[in-house]
């Protein structure tokens, strides 16, 4: 019976004698920031888009923890809305101001 070992990185098993072929070793991962994107060509000619569904939010006035599909993520002050599949995600008042408008 082989022997198996966890990924610490993805978390996959794979036998001892192999080496682990997730997709998170095999390529290497692009990095961007904000100073990185507003100097990139690319955006110049980019596409605009807009999101096909409604969002569905609500005020929550002070702190706040809310338990996503990417993991715990905290707001200070904000909305709590509902993502297209029914996750809930935290957006702070002044993102939630520019991105959004009541229907």
């Amino acid at each position: 019976m082989p022997n198996y070992i966890k990924c610490e990185k993805c978390e996959n098993y794979y036998q001892i004698d192999e080496e682990c072929s997730c997709a998170r070793h095999s390529t290497t991962m692009k990095e961007y920031s904000r100073t990185i994107v507003e100097n990139f060509d690319t955006f110049r000619n980019a596409k605009s888009y807009r999101k096909k569904v409604s969002t569905k939010a609500i005020r929550i006035d002070g702190p706040f923890k809310v338990y996503t599909s990417e993991g715990i993520m905290t707001c200070e002050d904000g909305y709590l809305c509902l993502d297209a599949r029914g996750y809930p995600y935290p957006v702070a008042s002044d993102e939630f101001d520019l991105i959004y408008k009541e229907e």
